[in-house]
Formats: C-alpha cells, structure tokens, sequence
C-alpha cells in the first residue's frame, strides 16, 4: 500500500469514527508541514504519514524530508500537544510521537507505538 492509499484509507477510518479530517497540501509555501490535520472532541493533532516497504526495527530510518521534524518538533515546543508521524509498514502501523529530534531520522523501537490494523488507531 504506497502512502496516497493509506492516506485515504485512514482518512475514511477517523471521518467514519467522526473525526474532523483535513488534508493539508501546501507545497513550497511551507516546508514541514504535516499532511493530515486531525480533530475530535478530545483534541486535535498533525499527522505526517509515511509508507514503507521494510518491517519495524530498531534503528530504522524514517523517510521525513528537509524541514518535516524541524516543523513538527516546534509545534510541540509550542503548544505542548505532539504530532505525530504514522508509519505504514507491511504488517504493522506504528505512530511515533513528535516530541524529539530523531538524529539522522533514525527512531528506537521504544519510540513507537504499534499497531497491528487500521482500525486500531484512534486519537
């Protein structure tokens, strides 16, 4: 599943929970931005997501790009609320907390939460 398809997928998933889903397209505007923003009646959230072809572990390299850490990590120095980076591996979903820089976007498996189907991940 390449990240467009899981985009949707899970975008279908929260709006059928009732969450307020917004995809956020905002080319070289703003470097960084997330693609998702994500609310309900608990809060609301950024997400970043990213589809790779490798299962989890531990040293694992995320895919962000120039500036997605960067805009995530001084939301969260700001506001006190995390986004998050949500992962599609082959088998698994893992949502990784931006509270942190990741040197080298390199992540521990402690960093992540992981989730087994799509249907699991709720705010």
């Amino acid at each position: 599943m390449n990240e467009a398809e899981f985009s949707r997928s899970l975008v279908k998933h929260w709006r059928g929970l009732g969450y307020f889903v917004q995809r956020v397209e905002t080319g070289q505007i703003s470097r960084g931005v997330p693609d998702l923003y994500v609310a309900n009646r608990a809060g609301s959230t950024w997400v970043e997501l990213k589809s790779v072809k490798w299962n989890p572990y531990d040293g694992m390299q995320v895919p962000w790009r120039p500036g997605q850490q960067g805009w995530m990590l001084d939301h969260y120095l700001s506001t006190g609320r995390p986004c998050f980076t949500v992962i599609k591996c082959p088998n698994l979903i893992l949502a990784l907390p931006m509270i942190k820089r990741f040197k080298n976007n390199t992540v521990s498996l402690a960093d992540v939460q992981v989730y087994r189907k799509l249907s699991d991940l709720t705010l």
